[in-house]
């Protein structure tokens, strides 16, 4: 009888507990998800804001540059000019980013520009002979430009939140001369020959030579090709 008993009690507290594990089931081990591995990129910088210096021979510019979206920016450009062609300007820009303001890469540029220019120009010229000339009524001129250049350029980071640009693009432009900003003097080319005569007719403003806008878009800021190599900051 104790045995009944006993097998009783037994098969009674085996049917316990397999009713106590099918209602608190052994812990699952989670199943841990390896991180996505970042791609490698191109060096970023975070910023809003950049300002850049451009040199390019007789040619120095000072800008500023406000982002609007990941792709598209915003500027104004200061311009100072020597050499034969001294004077200022000053223009408005606007960039796209073919893949970000913050990284390194290609982008495309318009801009808007006026500018000053006050070269010496002469009245007039008279021209004896290639070695003998005389110029009258010598006077800064008063030339007045307007002109859109459209470029393309590609900007590279290289890192602490500086970069360096490069340029190139096309420009079109009219200047406006005043009454008497007739003829320009240019520095002569010897002729190589050894005899030391100089050329002067493609030098010189006046009769059967180019004026002064023809000067100013051949040798000068008119010139329809466009270069330029910057440096800058972002922040």
């Amino acid at each position: 009888m104790n045995l009944q008993k006993n097998l009783l009690l037994a098969l009674h507290l085996l049917l316990t507990s397999l009713a106590y594990s099918q209602s608190k089931p052994w812990p699952v081990k989670p199943k841990i998800t390896p991180e996505p591995v970042k791609p490698k990129s191109q060096a970023s910088i975070e910023g809003k804001n950049d300002i850049r210096m451009g040199l390019y021979f007789t040619r120095a510019t000072l800008a500023y540059d406000r982002v609007l979206s990941n792709n598209w920016s915003v500027g104004a450009e200061g311009l100072l000019h020597g050499g034969i062609f001294t004077g200022y300007g000053v223009s408005f820009l606007g960039r796209f980013y073919l893949k970000s303001y913050n990284q390194s890469g290609f982008f495309l540029e318009e801009k808007i520009t006026y500018a000053f220019y006050n070269p010496v120009v002469y009245d007039s010229i008279y021209i004896d002979s290639p070695d003998q000339w005389n110029a009258y009524g010598q006077h800064n001129a008063n030339l007045n430009y307007f002109g859109n250049t459209f470029s393309g350029g590609y900007r590279v980071l290289t890192g602490q939140n500086f970069f360096v640009e490069f340029l190139a693009g096309l420009r079109a432009g009219q200047v406006k001369s005043g009454k008497t900003d007739k003829v320009m003097l240019m520095e002569p080319e010897a002729t190589g020959s050894g005899t030391g005569v100089f050329i002067y007719a493609n030098f010189f403003g006046g009769e059967g030579a180019p004026d002064t806008k023809s000067v100013f878009n051949s040798y000068g800021p008119g010139y329809p090709l466009y270069f330029n190599i910057r440096m800058g900051f972002i922040f």
